[in-house]
Formats: structure tokens, C-alpha cells, sequence
């Protein structure tokens, strides 16, 4: 392609182009260059005395019959509006088109204005609206002011067919667009949605980017490699979704429709079997999808239908692609950082997918995207061929509705000029559907095709869109990413207001969320709550209009809505109780009207009763950056935790809405736990008193149990972290009763042997601590099971051996009582020594292997899957130290660990590599049988046997060592592109992501990790000593 350019004046342009180019015919083309230029696709779009000419991008220019005449000076100046293309939504041939001439203009007054079509009127006025046939129109206004003079203004009119096989346009609901974009793809690798970790700011921003250009589409990536999602078990069996997968979809794509945008989701990704950047057992998994008929249903039937099923309704999805790239994983074309399968393989997935969404959506578009069209076109030969036709997609599924909609296929200029889209038109492919170009890098490409011409020619050479790549850039130091995205952003721009791209943008736009309405709980029969929140600071509608409002509450019956002039009321039903969710529907005033929908819930309780901490007010020493807010440690949902900045001492506290008497908190603790800290009770929130100290935290999940105390505030308060990140906790919970005058203390749990063993034990009991704030107590009374045990404030009561629960029981003078329970275990002392062999435990998705170095001579392998549970008796509860011997053949793992069904949560097991270990947990158990479970987390370790009694096996055994290996640190932290590692013993490390996919393993001091995002890593330092976890922060 040769340009020459010389500018003659500020209206005219003359453009020499000498083409020559793979199958394009372009003559040479002088065009007038005016303020109104007219895009076009083909002389139809022209007005009479117009064609379609101009390479790259079209433009109506004279055909050399003279075109129009300059307006006469004084004369008015005609302005008969933009072009207008529409189509025939309804089919009935005729669609009716307002045209406006306001913008016309006179240095006296316009006293006429004339609407013709060839020669004859059609109407006369400012504005009018007729009906307008299926075809091109050329309208021209004629305009007469006061004083003679005229002037005139042609435009077109297109009245389209509804045709969704219009080969170079897809169907957007009653639309057909030219999807112009690009790829989001992702912000976290394969980890964006469920679980709730979907970054809506990033998309909003994203999606604003794209649209702000004249973009429409965007494609977007789900499971890519199904590391993270769906739920994938080691065998490739699919048991369902990501907890809030679907509503995280929901909620990207209402930030697309906002914006008038639709995504392409794409499905799965060639990095399903990449070997080289992810664990190996995301790839073992991952081809037992691919290859296993039942794991394909699997998915089909628990995550893809669950997914179509909740999507389908929304207009913001376009369309369903169930692979990028698969071409990259095949024996066919693979590349050697991936494991291969056969393209059948691959083409069958393609088309048992593509049948089962068209089942559950037949109104769903489908397709795929190929790495080029080696693999989508049959113009070639051998084992270069459309794959994705859909006779091949049939006879490799079986499934004759498992075919595609549309054709994607990528470009990248390592692929030259003889698969270039930009070189050749779309007809050159000789493909049966739509084709769009779904990658590409917007650069200048070879053939000496300049970057600012790639989204017009794909436009007009008979291509259905065009998505260059991509949005997301990394802080590495490398602006590469930079400049494509803001290249691609470019490229958008180039053929913003073209014809046929533009989705609905006059459509009537949702109310937006302005504000919030905080789930609280209340006691039953609480009088109503009168105008409680005014809707209006809660919905805004875009448009102005007044907005109505519908209330539902699920169950019903419990919780009473109403609204009044846009303020929400709440009555409580009589006597009843539950955790309702409140659903408010705004529906705006436009045509045709829309709506949107917001959620709360109001727990009602019986008083005193359930979780008192649930939904009240937080506050705290700290909170760390980003989504961990205090807000989150009592929200009712283990997905989400409050965490502290990294510093010692730090608290979070609860301020209830009324006084309660409690005696009881749990904490469920994420991995950075507090190793000592107090639970503290207030009643103003400014001088606490301390009701429980543990010097000793585990982490995992924590039940306290203490004196009942009256309090309006309660706190934990962290005096030492165990690692050095911040405090962290899933979810804070409190119970107790209302609050009492009196209250009656029986003092602490009590654990003590039968020395002399002749059965019994002298057990001293205390009441002294019982309290009442108003009255005198009378009497304490101490029994068990109902029967009487002694009188007074102490008490000396014989106990034989077991477990007892003795009750107290204390009134005052004006004969209100108030019980506690103490718990006395006397022991007979026989919880002995015991060892049990893991390859006697139950065993489930794990082997046993034979080693003469372990106990018994054979060990349990746990790989990426299976559980192993001991059962063991113990003669009496209590406190009892016991010992898990285990090797670490690819370094430190967590598992997770239960007693007795309760979590002790993920436990590490570290240490040496190939040494045999011991672990040494201090639990709680149960008299009688106790049943020890370790389930896979992180899997890939060898377990031997379990110990009671503070027994280890005969053989030699390597301590689990013992130094805090302080000395290791990670610096700078936070890092950007670089980091070291100091410690003396330093033999390797490995950097997790916080979902524990290892990203990169190192023998090096000095790591590279630009190719890390931004955010937290979970890096394990190996040395002599041991090993070491430590949090890195990448920005």
C-alpha cells in the first residue's frame, strides 16, 4: 500500500492509493473530504450520485456527476439530521422513522421546511414521522426562510430486513452490530469469579474504557484452566460452581449492559493443559475433563447448564465460547509448554458443549476461538481445515445441535500474509457463518498495514468484528502491556459512529444503586419501623424519571413491608421469628420501563437468642487494604474476613444494639492468627475488662466459654500475631441470653485425676463470683442431673471417676434465680500410650505404599485428592496431646485436619524434605471413641501413623523443628519487580497465590516476579533449619 497526501485546502483532500493486495480490487479514489462524510458498507448506504469508495475506510463520495452545490451566502443553511439505519425488527416490511430539520439554520427565520423522496413530498414541518419501507432512502430537506432564499440537505434513510445470517454482522437481540472491542480478559488469572473474589471496580473502569471509545463487545475469560473454578476433584469430576459464581457474572454483566456493552465468556482456555506455569495436577485434572465421556456430563449437568440456566435472561451476554485456542493443546498443532490431546478430542468438548447450552438457551449464540485458520479453514490442505464446521463438530460428538453460531479466529503477525484477515476478506476463507477476528494485536501489521487501518478493514471486507488484545496490564517495570491496550483502545475509536455498531443507544437504562440498606437483626414483636430508609437515596434513575417501588420478602409473613412516597416502613408479624431477605424492585417511569433489584436481610430472633454479634456495628484498630473490612467479621458469610494492618497490638470490636448478657464467643480464624490474645467486654466501648486470655492460639476455629457477663460492647483483642501478617478473622460470633440482674458464676471447668484410685475425688465448687447488680442473693444451690449435690457459696461435693456437669443455682431475695453449669472431669488416668497405623485407618482416594524406613514398614500416599480418619478411644475427656508422623517428599503442605467433625482448620506440615516428621496437635477429645480426619488441601505427602499418649513410634523420628527461624525475611516487601531472600541456610523457595497454585519455584536468592499482578503471595522459604511462610506484597 502507498499513501501520497497533499491538503489544497481546508475542505478538499485528494488521496492517491495504489492497491495491490491479496484479492482487494481498489481503484484510484479522489474524495471530497466534508463535514458530513457518510460511512458506508456498499453503494446501497449512498445517497443518489454516491458510491462506496475509499480504502481503508469507506466513505459515500461523488461518482463524478457533479455532487451538490454550495450553499448561496444568505441564503439558509439546511440541516436534515444524522443518517439513520434501522431495521425491520417486527418483519412487517415498514418501519417508522421520525426526521428532524431543528438544527437547520437562517440569518432571518425559516418559514418552511420540505421533505421529499425523489422528487415527491413527503411532508412538510420542523419534524415528521413516516413509515419508511425496507431499502435505501435519500431524503432531502428543503428549507425557505423570510426573505426567499433556500437550502437544501440530503441524508439517508436504511431501512434493513431482519436477517440474523447476514454473514458480516451478528445478532445483539432485534439488532445487527459489527461487534467492535476487545479482550478484558481477565484481572485474576482463572480467579476472578466465586468465592467473591470479583473486582467490580476493575471491570467498571474496563468496561467504561471500552465503551467510552464506541466499543460494543468484550470478551471475557471464566475457568481458563480450572484451577480455581468450577469445583474440579483430581479425577476431573465436576460437582458444581463457586459459591457465588453465577451472581459474579451477573454482576459484570450489568456493569456491560450500564454501559450499553455485551461479553463474549469464554469458557475454558489451552491453559487447561499447560505443564510449564501451573502445578502438574491442574493439568492431570484437566485432561480427565477433556478425555472422560462422564466427566464431560459431569460438567454439563453441575456447572455449564447451572450457568447458561442463570445467565440466560441477561441482555448483556452475547454469546457462549467454549475454548481459546484449543489448537495449543492438540497433537495437531500443540506447543511444547503444553500436555496434548487429539483435535477429536478437543472437537468433541466443543460440540457436547455448544449442544447442551443450545438446549437450555436455544435463543444462545456459540463459539469458538481458534488460534488461526490453519485450523478454521479448508481453502487449505492436509492437516490445515475448519475443525469447527459443523459436519466435523457432529462426527466428533455426536450432538447435531452441538454446533457454532459464528466463527472466532486470532491473528498474530508470526502467521505473515497468508492467513492475515488484513490482507484478505472475510469471503477468502470460504466459511459458512459470521467470522469475526477475535485477537490481534493492534500494531502494524505485515503487508504494510498501518495500525490505525485494522478495525476499519476488517469493517468493511465483510468481517463480523473485531476484538483486539487486551486490557490488562501488569506494574513490571515494561510498558508493553501499556501500549497494546492503549493501542487497542485506539483502534476502537477508529470506527466509533460507523453504521451497525451502536447497541440500542437511545435504550432506556436500568436505575442504578446509589446507596445501601444494612442487614440488621431485631427482636420478635419490635414495634414498626416507620419510614426506615428513604428508597430514593438508595435507586437514582438515569434517565430522571420517577421511579416506583415493590417490596417481597422471602419467607413471608415475618417481616411486613411498605412504601410510602418512597420511603420503606417495617412491621414485625406477631410471635414471628427467622432470617428474611427483603427484595426491593425500582422500576422507572421510561418506555419500555426497566427495573432493578436490591437485597437485604433482617434477622428476627427470639430475644437473646441466636448469634448476638450478627449484623451490629463494627469498628477497629485497623483494616488492612482492600476488600477486608471490619464489616466483614460478622456478615454471616465465611468468604469474607476482616484483617488488621500488620502491627501488634490490634483489635475489632462489636457494639450491639442493646445489652446482653453473654458467655460464650467463637472465632474462625484465617490463616494469620492471633497466638495470644483477650476477649474483652464494655459497656461504653471505652473501658474494657478482660474475660478470657488464650497465650496459646492455634487458629483454625475457637469456642470460648466464660462466666456470663452483661456488656453492650465485646472485642478481640490481639496482643501477638503468629505470623507477620495481620490479624485475621472470617466471622465473630457471641452468644448469651438477655441481660439479668443476677447471674450466677459456677466457676471454671475443672480437670482432675484419681490419684489414689480408689474411684473417687474430692471436687471443690465456687459460687463466689455470682453476682447482682440490684438485689442480694439468698441462696446457691448446686445439683446434677436434678438431684442435689450441697447449699452455699463453696461447696466440697465427692465425684467419681467420669465426666459430671454440676449446676448452680442462685436466687435472690426477691426469688429471681439465674443457673450456670460447671464441668468437672475426674480421670482415671488410663488414656495410655497408643500408636495407629494410617495404613490401618479409613482411607478414602489415597494408596498405601511400602518404604522399610516407616513404621510398620508402609506409609499412606496423599496426592491431590483423598481424606485419612483414626478412630481411637479415649476413657475420659479432656486435653491430650497427640502426634501425626508424616514426610514431605515435594516440601511443606497444608492439610486440613477435624476432630470429631469439628475443624481444626488448615494445619502445616513442615519441615526437611524425605526425613520422616513428627506433628504434635493439642486437642480436646471426647470419652469414649474420637475420630482424627486429615482431607486433602494441598495434598502431595506421605502419612504414617497417629500417636496418643505422647508416644512416638520406635523407629528414629526427626522432630518437626522448633526454631521460629526469625532470621528469614523477604526485601523490599512490598516488591515491585524484584525481591531477596535472607537466610543463612537458604536451599529454595516457592511463591503461591492465595489460593495455593504455585507460580514460581526458586533455588535463587534474587527472584523475578514481573510477571506476578498485583496483590498478596504466600511465598515458602526452604532452609537446613526448616521452612519458613511469609507474605509477600507485589505492587
Amino acid at each position: 500500500m502507498k499513501y501520497e497526501s497533499k491538503r489544497m485546502s481546508n475542505i478538499l483532500k485528494v488521496l492517491t492509493l495504489t492497491l495491490f493486495l491479496y484479492g482487494f480490487n481498489l481503484s484510484l479514489i479522489q474524495a471530497q473530504n466534508t463535514n458530513s462524510e457518510i460511512s458506508c458498507s456498499s453503494n446501497d448506504h449512498c445517497p443518489q450520485g454516491y458510491v462506496c469508495e475509499g480504502w481503508p475506510t469507506y466513505k459515500c463520495v461523488p461518482d463524478g456527476s457533479g455532487g451538490g452545490e454550495n450553499p448561496t451566502p444568505g441564503n439558509p443553511i439546511a440541516n436534515a439530521g444524522a443518517n439513520q439505519t434501522v431495521i425491520d425488527t417486527d418483519g412487517d416490511g415498514v418501519e417508522t422513522i421520525t426526521l428532524d430539520g431543528s438544527g437547520s439554520t437562517a440569518e432571518g427565520a425559516i418559514v418552511s421546511f420540505v421533505w421529499s423522496e425523489d422528487g415527491i413530498e413527503l411532508g412538510t414541518g420542523e419534524t415528521i414521522t413516516e413509515n419508511f419501507a425496507v431499502g435505501t432512502h435519500s431524503i432531502e430537506l428543503t428549507v425557505t426562510d423570510d426573505q426567499g432564499g433556500t437550502g437544501s440537505a440530503t441524508i439517508l434513510v436504511i431501512v434493513q430486513p431482519f436477517n440474523t445470517t447476514q454473514m458480516n454482522r451478528i445478532a445483539v437481540g432485534d439488532q445487527l452490530v459489527f461487534l467492535s472491542g476487545g479482550n478484558l480478559a481477565w484481572y485474576n488469572f482463572a480467579n476472578d469469579f466465586g468465592e467473591k473474589t470479583t473486582n467490580l471496580d476493575y471491570f467498571e473502569q474496563a468496561i467504561s474504557d471500552f465503551a467510552s471509545r464506541g466499543g460494543n463487545s468484550m470478551r471475557l475469560w471464566v475457568h481458563i484452566n480450572g484451577a480455581n473454578n468450577p469445583e474440579l476433584d483430581a479425577n476431573g469430576y465436576t460437582s458444581g460452581l463457586e459459591p457465588s459464581m453465577i451472581q459474579d457474572l451477573r454482576d459484570v454483566l450489568d456493569i456491560a449492559y450500564d454501559h450499553n456493552v455485551v461479553l463474549n465468556l469464554c469458557l475454558w482456555s489451552f491453559d487447561m493443559l499447560n505443564t510449564r506455569d501451573y502445578p502438574i495436577e491442574v493439568s492431570q485434572r484437566a485432561r480427565k475433563l477433556l478425555e472422560e465421556e462422564e466427566n464431560i456430563d459431569a460438567y454439563i449437568n453441575n456447572a455449564l447448564i447451572p450457568m447458561v440456566n442463570g445467565l440466560k435472561d441477561h441482555e448483556a451476554l452475547l454469546s457462549w465460547e467454549v475454548f481459546n485456542e484449543p489448537e495449543g493443546m492438540s497433537n495437531e498443532f500443540g506447543w511444547d509448554f503444553t500436555d496434548h490431546v487429539p483435535m477429536s478430542v478437543i472437537q468433541r468438548f466443543v460440540n457436547r458443549l455448544s449442544g447442551a447450552i443450545h438446549r437450555a438457551d436455544p435463543a444462545a449464540l456459540v463459539t469458538n476461538g481458534s488460534w488461526s485458520f490453519k485450523a478454521n479453514s479448508d481453502i487449505f490442505s492436509g492437516v490445515e481445515k475448519n475443525y469447527y464446521s459443523d459436519a466435523e463438530l457432529i462426527a466428533a460428538g455426536g450432538d447435531a445441535e452441538g454446533i457454532l453460531d459464528y466463527y472466532q479466529v486470532h491473528y498474530y503477525s508470526w502467521a505473515g500474509t497468508t492467513y492475515s484477515p488484513f490482507v484478505h476478506p472475510a469471503s477468502h476463507w470460504e466459511l459458512d457463518k459470521p467470522l469475526m477476528i477475535g485477537e490481534f494485536y493492534v500494531e502494524n501489521q505485515p503487508g504494510s498495514i498501518a495500525k490505525e487501518d485494522l478495525f476499519p478493514i476488517l469493517y468493511n471486507n465483510g468481517y463480523a468484528g473485531a476484538w483486539g488484545w487486551q486490557y490488562r496490564t501488569y506494574d513490571d517495570g515494561d510498558n508493553t502491556d501499556e501500549m497494546h491496550r492503549d493501542d487497542m483502545l485506539d483502534g476502537i475509536k477508529t470506527i466509533d459512529g460507523y453504521p451497525e455498531i451502536a447497541i440500542d443507544p437511545d435504550r432506556n437504562h436500568r436505575p442504578t444503586l446509589i446507596g445501601e440498606i444494612n442487614n440488621f437483626r431485631i427482636d420478635k414483636n419490635s414495634n414498626p419501623l416507620v419510614n426506615y430508609t428513604d428508597l430514593n437515596t438508595v435507586f437514582s434513575d438515569p434517565e430522571g424519571t420517577a421511579l416506583q417501588f415493590s417490596v417481597e420478602t422471602s419467607p413471608q409473613n415475618v417481616v411486613i413491608p411498605s412504601v410510602n412516597n418512597g420511603f420503606l416502613s417495617l412491621a414485625f408479624a406477631e410471635e414471628a421469628t427467622g432470617d428474611v431477605i427483603v427484595s426491593i424492585t425500582a422500576t422507572d417511569s421510561g418506555t419500555p420501563t426497566t427495573l432493578r433489584s436490591y437485597d437485604f436481610i433482617v434477622s428476627v430472633k427470639e430475644p437473646g437468642t441466636g448469634n448476638l454479634a450478627l449484623y451490629q456495628s463494627t469498628s477497629a484498630s485497623s483494616v488492612e487494604e482492600g476488600p477486608n473490612t471490619a464489616a466483614s467479621v460478622n456478615d454471616g458469610d465465611q468468604l469474607t474476613r476482616w484483617s488488621s494492618l500488620y502491627v501488634d497490638p490490634s483489635w475489632i470490636a462489636i457494639a450491639f444494639d442493646q445489652e446482653y448478657s453473654v458467655n460464650e464467643v467463637r472465632l474462625y480464624w484465617e490463616g494469620s492468627y492471633s497466638s495470644q490474645y483477650e476477649i474483652q467486654v464494655s459497656q461504653d466501648g471505652e473501658s474494657w475488662n478482660t474475660v478470657y486470655t488464650n497465650n496459646d492460639g492455634r487458629g483454625g476455629e475457637d469456642i470460648i466459654t466464660f462466666p456470663a457477663v452483661n456488656a453492650k460492647h465485646i472485642r478481640m483483642y490481639g496482643k501477638q500475631r503468629a505470623i507477620e501478617w495481620g490479624h485475621s478473622i472470617y466471622e465473630f460470633e457471641v452468644y448469651g441470653d438477655v441481660p439479668k440482674s443476677i447471674s450466677a458464676n459456677a466457676g471454671e471447668d475443672q480437670f482432675v485425676s484419681d490419684s489414689d484410685g480408689d474411684g473417687v475425688e474430692t471436687i471443690t465448687l465456687d459460687g463466689t463470683a455470682s453476682t447482682d447488680s440490684e438485689q442480694t442473693i439468698t441462696s446457691y444451690e448446686w445439683s446434677e442431673n436434678g438431684v442435689s449435690l450441697a447449699s452455699g457459696a463453696t461447696a466440697n461435693v465427692p465425684l467419681g471417676v467420669g465426666i459430671h456437669t454440676i449446676t448452680l443455682t442462685v436466687t435472690n431475695n426477691l426469688g429471681v434465680s439465674s443457673t450456670d453449669n460447671v464441668r468437672i472431669i475426674v480421670d482415671d488416668g488410663s488414656f495410655g500410650p497408643q500408636i495407629f497405623e494410617a495404613e490401618n485407618a479409613t482411607l478414602s482416594s489415597v494408596t498405601v505404599a511400602s518404604d522399610a524406613t516407616a513404621s510398620e514398614g508402609a506409609y499412606v500416599n496423599m496426592e491431590g485428592n483423598g481424606t485419612i480418619s483414626w478412630t481411637f478411644n479415649a476413657v475420659s475427656a479432656g486435653t491430650q496431646t497427640i502426634k501425626i508422623g508424616y514426610l514431605l517428599p515435594y516440601g511443606s503442605k497444608d492439610q486440613y485436619v477435624s476432630l470429631n467433625g469439628n475443624s481444626l482448620g488448615s494445619i502445616p506440615f513442615d519441615g526437611p524434605i524425605n526425613t520422616w516428621l513428627e506433628k504434635s496437635l493439642t486437642v480436646d477429645l471426647v470419652e469414649g471413641n474420637n475420630t482424627l480426619t486429615i482431607t486433602k488441601h494441598w495434598g502431595y505427602m506421605y502419612f504414617d501413623y497417629l500417636s496418643t499418649g505422647g508416644v512416638s513410634n520406635t523407629r528414629v523420628v526427626a522432630i518437626e523443628p522448633s526454631e521460629t527461624l526469625a532470621e528469614v525475611v523477604l526485601y523490599p516487601n512490598p516488591a515491585t519487580t524484584t525481591f531477596t531472600v535472607k537466610a543463612d541456610h537458604f536451599q529454595s523457595l516457592t511463591i503461591y497465590d492465595m489460593k495455593g497454585v504455585a507460580l514460581i519455584s526458586s533455588n535463587l536468592k534474587n527472584v523475578d516476579i514481573s510477571e506476578l499482578g498485583s496483590g498478596i503471595y504466600l511465598v515458602k522459604v526452604y532452609t537446613l533449619n526448616g521452612v519458613k511462610n511469609l507474605r509477600l506484597s507485589v505492587r
